[in-house]
């Protein structure tokens, strides 16, 4: 099932958003690291950022904890498609 209670169709709706961007958000991560692994752009603490945000971010979706943390610490990675942008061409211009 999904995160929520049937008493309270408000929760459920909440937590429902809050799951489903913690799987969006997990599924990014996830191919980020494998496109960055596969280009070569991967260093060790890349790699553990990683690793460390897609286990939190299955233990958010699978486990339905600490939704409202969880929101919070999504939101805060919002930066991240664009400072992988910004590190891609950081070496690459004229």
């Amino acid at each position: 099932g999904t995160c929520g209670s049937k008493l309270y169709p408000q929760v459920d709706d909440e937590a429902r958003s809050v799951a489903l961007a913690g799987l969006a958000f997990a599924a990014f991560v996830a191919a980020d690291l494998v496109i960055c692994a596969a280009h070569g752009m991967l260093t060790l603490d890349h790699f553990v950022h990683h690793i460390a945000f897609l286990l939190a971010g299955c233990v958010i979706r699978g486990h339905c904890i600490l939704p409202l943390n969880a929101a919070i610490l999504l939101a805060m990675e919002a930066s991240t498609p664009f400072l992988n942008f910004m590190l891609f061409f950081r070496n690459r211009g004229p």
